[in-house]
């Protein structure tokens, strides 16, 4: 080999640098997509399913609750309070989450005002889960009602309506609601 053919065959090897780079910049687009790949993979085998217990469940009967009264005995177990209007009122059935608008702590009802309170930050809520106290700014949620075939009140928990405001009545909103 001749002195300009070595020359012409070092100027055409590939620098160690720029190998390390090329080698390297490959490899990080492999491991990309393997780990693309594999995300595809779980998702596939694995669907998004929610494997928890239905929150729906049978609470007495309309007769079981009195007008006027709120009824506490759902909420250590659902996070639920059940209100009878009076008659007065409308003479309707509706379910209250426990849960403060402001930061998710569990309220307490308040016979002797008949309202409920929340203990974190005291926000205080009429009967009828309207906000009128404290930092929440909105009423508290309602939560689904209905009729069974045997005339038992059926309550799901999964069905949760979001009132924005206090001009929202709950009457308004059909099926968290029951006209007795």
């Amino acid at each position: 080999m001749t002195a300009p053919e070595r020359a012409e065959s070092e100027n055409e090897r590939v620098p160690r640098r720029s190998f390390l780079k090329l080698l390297l910049s490959r490899f990080a687009v492999l491991s990309g997509v393997i780990v693309i790949l594999s995300i595809l993979f779980k998702r596939f085998f694995y669907p998004a399913v929610s494997y928890q217990k239905s929150k729906a469940f049978k609470a007495g009967f309309p007769i079981d609750y009195h007008p006027g009264k709120v009824d506490e005995r759902y909420k250590g177990t659902y996070g639920i309070f059940i209100v009878r209007s009076s008659p007065e009122e409308g003479n309707y059935l509706f379910a209250l989450s426990a849960r403060c608008t402001h930061l998710g702590c569990m309220v307490n009802y308040n016979r002797l005002g008949d309202e409920f309170v929340c203990p974190c930050h005291g926000s205080r809520f009429k009967r009828d889960g309207v906000n009128f106290s404290g930092p929440a700014q909105r009423p508290l949620e309602l939560i689904s009602l209905s009729l069974s075939e045997d005339g038992s009140i059926m309550v799901d928990a999964d069905k949760v309506h979001r009132r924005k405001s206090a001009a929202e009545k709950i009457t308004d909103k059909e099926g968290f609601f029951l006209a007795l």
